[in-house]
């Protein structure tokens, strides 16, 4: 997964993927097209057995006003809660294993229905806008993936040292 760029750190992945988000007015596919083929910074293996231990994300690094990247693992037979991100986009690129993707929408009775199911592999990458409510499992023997989003999710304040 090294290339011509092995060398970027996290932070200087997060200044050019701050600065593709401000590239006109819908910066998601053009994130989606540039995390699929971004060489991996050294702090994603360095992050990546804490990341399986905890399975819920590990923030690696942010940048003030965002974005943040970090690292996920899936369980296989554990899905998360139907969720968005604190109302931020999001890119996500599975680096091994796979998983299940699905959207839910909100009814206006307050319901969720099940919208679509994606099964993701190893280079698959989706991507979601602020308003996209999701849930996502593990499969098989689950899935590490790598996560870029607009801002750093409240719940992870003061586990990440955010970077100007």
């Amino acid at each position: 997964m090294r290339g011509t760029d092995a060398t970027r750190t996290a932070v200087e992945l997060l200044r050019r993927a701050a600065a593709i988000a401000r590239e006109g007015r819908d910066p998601l596919p053009r994130l989606a097209a540039w995390l699929r083929t971004v060489p991996l910074p050294e702090e994603v293996e360095a992050a990546r057995p804490e990341a399986m231990r905890r399975a819920r994300g590990l923030p690696i690094a942010a940048l003030e006003g965002g974005p943040v990247l970090g690292l996920r693992w899936f369980p296989p037979g554990a899905p998360t809660d139907v969720h968005d991100h604190d109302g931020g986009w999001g890119v996500a690129r599975v680096l091994e294993g796979r998983d299940r993707y699905e959207t839910w929408a909100r009814s206006a009775d307050g319901s969720l229905r099940r919208v679509s199911v994606r099964e993701l592999g190893p280079g698959d990458v989706v991507a979601f806008d602020a308003a996209t409510l999701h849930v996502q499992e593990g499969l098989d023997a689950g899935a590490l993936e790598l996560v870029l989003l607009e801002r750093l999710p409240a719940r992870y304040a003061g586990e990440v040292e955010v970077l100007r």
